[in-house]
């Protein structure tokens, strides 16, 4: 059996304080997202566009 994977895109209103990613964005638009994948899916993950660089 094939795990479905739901992608929710990263948004840019974050808590001030650590969070894990599920509870690091903040918005309306975002959990709405989340929720519509957590009952669609199996599984789901964030998208971030940001581009990571190494120093």
């Amino acid at each position: 059996m094939m795990t479905e994977i739901g992608l929710v895109s990263c948004v840019k209103t974050k808590r001030d304080e650590s969070a894990s990613p599920r509870y690091l964005y903040t918005s309306p638009y975002f959990e709405k997202m989340g929720a519509y994948a957590e009952q669609n899916h199996d599984e789901w993950s964030i998208h971030s566009a940001k581009r990571l660089t190494q120093s």
